[in-house]
């Protein structure tokens, strides 16, 4: 069996074991590179456009950092404090595996910027430290840090209120910009957490909502798979996260282009 047949049960897998690394599921990123080498247009790269500031926070306020990256192919964003790992949800570090399955045998541009947010309710000591933003597509893994200090401060009505808000439905990642040739399927990111676990959805261009049809595929990770990209699918998508604690909005741009449009795009 070529090992690119493997990719759909493979990504199966994933979803079934988030947040693990199975010897299967760690076969994805060689299969998927091996994807993206026959056909993307340009080649990879990645980039942080904006990066989290170092700064002080003090103890029971929340604390939120930010941060942008685009990529060919699109990157997926996590964090790290002092290098440990933060999980967010159950599917952080899913790319855009979907697609490629779709595009197994067209040219692709795979150009997008992903925006990842990290919020934390009511910090203390504990969180002091070096936050790291790592952006990675599969070919190239960067990392941008920023020191957190903490000082003394907690007001316990304060953080009583901020964990209840923790409960609400929050996207903490989102494709911002997405750009893919006609004809080929491009998957737009949304991730979110909450408690309960937030049920996402989607509302088109035209602010109708989607459900899985010829043209679109809502995904088990809260993503978005535009089928096959034409004219009719260009402008703002909006991703809605919603639990009983409350809801959350994205926008998404999404541009089909033609072959002579990439480098302009890319640039």
């Amino acid at each position: 069996m070529h090992p690119c047949s493997a990719l759909p049960l493979l990504i199966a897998v994933a979803w079934a074991a988030p947040n693990k690394r199975p010897a299967d599921v760690g076969q994805l990123d060689e299969i998927a590179r091996e994807l993206d080498q026959n056909e993307l247009l340009e080649k990879p790269f990645v980039r942080f456009t904006n990066v989290a500031e170092s700064g002080k926070v003090v103890a029971g306020h929340q604390l939120q950092l930010s941060c942008e990256a685009i990529g060919i192919p699109p990157p997926a964003i996590s964090w790290t404090l002092n290098g440990a790992p933060i999980v967010q949800g159950l599917h952080d570090n899913d790319r855009n595996l979907v697609e490629k399955v779709q595009n197994m045998g067209l040219t692709t541009i795979q150009n997008g910027v992903t925006i990842s947010r990290l919020s934390l309710p009511c910090i203390d000591e504990k969180h002091e430290g070096v936050f790291a933003c790592v952006a990675d597509n599969g070919f190239t893994q960067i990392v941008s840090k920023a020191v957190v200090e903490v000082s003394q401060g907690v007001e316990p009505a304060r953080c009583d209120k901020a964990k209840k808000d923790e409960s609400a439905a929050q996207i903490y990642m989102w494709t911002d910009g997405r750009f893919e040739q006609t004809g080929a399927a491009a998957q737009l990111y949304c991730r979110a957490k909450g408690s309960p676990t937030p049920v996402i959805s989607w509302l088109d261009v035209e602010h109708n909502p989607i459900t899985a049809d010829q043209t679109f595929e809502p995904l088990p990770n809260g993503d978005l798979l535009i089928k096959s990209a034409g004219w009719d699918q260009i402008g703002v998508y909006t991703c809605i996260a919603k639990n009983a604690h409350g809801e959350d909005k994205a926008e998404i741009f999404f541009y089909p282009t033609e072959k002579e449009d990439v480098a302009a795009k890319v640039s």
